[in-house]
């Protein structure tokens, strides 16, 4: 990209790698229209500064950290550092999730933006499709709503068969360099947090640390056709000034193993 380049930046099925998340600065927020992808984030006036996802290439961003131009004091649900709206769960509920193919790692998202990664679907293009991304050895700086949103809800779609698209999520993993940190995501009005999921595929999350926020993890998840969707907690950390460890508002089966 050059020094030209427009906001937000569209990187659908492309690596873009920094030089490390405390030397590449990404500095930018630009406004666009989601309304023709329909899905959870039907608004005409979305902003963030990456685009990510696609359907059945890889996105790869690693070694930066995002910044918005100017920090949200308040909870604006338009407003995101990287959202990632289109992946390869093309199913409400699949019998198997595929492994991701949205990978963050070595990112800081900077305090200020109301969200700092979205997974989110799209619902009624022909490509149809759930964004599936894995975040590790990444840390959210805080802000007015979460860290993390992941949703697979949907605001409509133009046939049966674009009703919904699930999402799925994996935060952290096994190794202690892939740990995944959240802190400062406070508001008095709303329920801010480390992160929220709901309406999800999958959750898998390991090695992830809240700090000084209203709620550590919000889970509210309710099953399709009958179907659980999967969700693991393994090492969730949730200290100083938060309110809540994690909130359950769900019928998943949650195997909370450590």
């Amino acid at each position: 990209y050059s020094k030209d380049e427009a906001f937000p930046l569209d990187v659908r099925g492309l690596t873009v790698l920094g030089a490390g998340s405390t030397t590449t600065l990404v500095r930018g927020q630009g406004t666009f229209d989601r309304t023709a992808l329909e899905g959870q984030l039907a608004f005409a006036d979305m902003r963030a500064t990456i685009i990510a996802g696609h359907p059945t290439r890889v996105t790869r961003v690693e070694g930066m950290t995002l910044q918005r131009p100017t920090e949200l004091t308040a909870m604006d649900e338009k407003d995101s550092a990287l959202l990632c709206d289109q992946g390869n769960i093309t199913e409400r509920s699949p019998a198997s999730v595929p492994a991701a193919n949205t990978i963050l790692r070595d990112l800081v998202i900077a305090k200020g933006y109301a969200r700092g990664v979205v997974v989110s679907n799209s619902t009624k293009t022909a490509a149809a499709s759930g964004c599936n991304l894995k975040i590790t050895a990444s840390a959210l700086r805080g802000g007015p709503g979460q860290g993390i949103l992941a949703s697979g809800a949907n605001r409509g779609g133009t046939t049966a068969a674009q009703a919904s698209r699930g999402v799925a999520i994996e935060i952290g993993g096994p190794d202690p360099a892939d740990a995944v940190v959240a802190t400062n995501y406070q508001s008095s009005t709303f329920s801010a947090a480390g992160a929220f999921v709901g309406s999800i595929a999958q959750l898998l999350l390991e090695r992830f640390a809240v700090d000084n926020s209203n709620i550590g993890l919000i889970i509210e998840q309710e099953s399709s056709s009958g179907k659980h969707p999967r969700a693991e907690v393994r090492r969730l950390t949730v200290t100083k000034g938060s309110s809540v460890g994690l909130w359950l508002n769900c019928d998943t089966r949650l195997g909370v193993l450590e």
